[in-house]
C-alpha cells in the first residue's frame, strides 16, 4: 500500500525542509572553519610572581619559554634594566619582588612563592629554602615537624627527599604523604647564600 494524499505530501515538503536546512548549516560550518583562526594562548614556561612596593599586592605572569630571559621579565614587570642580573632566566614558582622606589637599590630580590601559592600551582616546595610556615601546609607537617626540617637544612641541606626520615618525627607515612609535594633541587644555593639574601628572602 503506497503512501499517497495530502498527509503523506506534507510530510514529503517537512522532510525535504529539514534537509535543506541542514545542509546550509554544515556550508555555514564550512565557511566558518575556513575563516581566520585565534592563535591559542601560549602555554606557561614558568609562573613569575611579581611584587612592587607600593602597589598593594602581588601579580603573576604566565611567561612562555621565549621570555624567560632577564630583559623580557623587566619589561613585562616594569622594572628597570638594572634590576635583574643579565644572566638571569626565570623558574617556574620564582618571585620578585623590586626594589622600593623611594631606594637608591636597584637589584630586585629574587626568592621563590609561598608554600600555598606553589602547591596551588602544582609546583614543589624546596625544602632547602621553605620557611616553616611554608612547611605547615604540607600534610602530616605541623609547626614542630616543620620547625625541625628548617634547622636541619640550615645546618646540612638535604641531598634527596628521602633524607626527610632523618628528621626525628617523620615516619614512611607522613614521608610517602609529601613525596611528590616536595623537592631539594636547590640545596648548593642554600648552603652558599649570604646573610643579606637570606634577609630579603621571603621564602629563606
Amino acid at each position: 500500500m503506497s503512501d499517497s494524499g495530502p498527509g503523506a505530501d506534507g510530510w514529503d515538503r517537512r522532510r525535504a525542509g529539514v534537509l535543506v536546512g541542514l545542509a546550509g548549516a554544515l556550508f555555514l560550518l564550512g565557511l566558518a572553519s575556513d575563516g581566520p583562526q585565534v592563535a591559542p594562548p601560549p602555554e606557561c614556561a614558568a609562573h613569575v610572581e611579581v611584587v612592587r612596593p607600593g602597589e598593594g599586592g602581588a601579580r603573576v605572569l604566565c611567561l612562555p619559554a621565549d621570555q624567560l630571559a632577564d630583559a623580557v621579565i623587566s619589561a613585562r614587570a616594569g622594572l628597570l634594566p638594572c634590576a635583574l642580573p643579565d644572566d638571569f632566566v626565570a623558574r617556574d614558582g620564582d618571585r620578585i619582588v623590586a626594589p622600593d622606589p623611594t631606594s637608591e637599590r636597584c637589584a630586585a630580590a629574587v626568592g621563590r612563592m609561598s608554600g600555598p601559592a606553589l602547591l596551588a600551582l602544582g609546583l614543589p616546595l624546596d625544602v632547602n629554602r621553605a620557611s616553616a610556615v611554608d612547611l605547615e601546609v604540607l600534610p602530616g607537617i605541623g609547626p614542630v615537624l616543620a620547625a625541625r626540617i628548617v634547622e636541619r637544612a640550615r645546618v646540612r641541606p638535604f641531598s634527596r627527599v628521602e633524607e626527610l626520615d632523618e628528621v626525628r618525627g617523620i615516619g614512611p607515612a607522613t614521608l610517602a604523604g609529601i613525596r611528590g609535594l616536595v623537592e631539594t633541587g636547590r640545596a648548593a644555593a642554600t648552603a652558599t647564600r649570604s646573610p643579606a639574601d637570606a634577609a630579603v628572602d621571603p621564602d629563606g
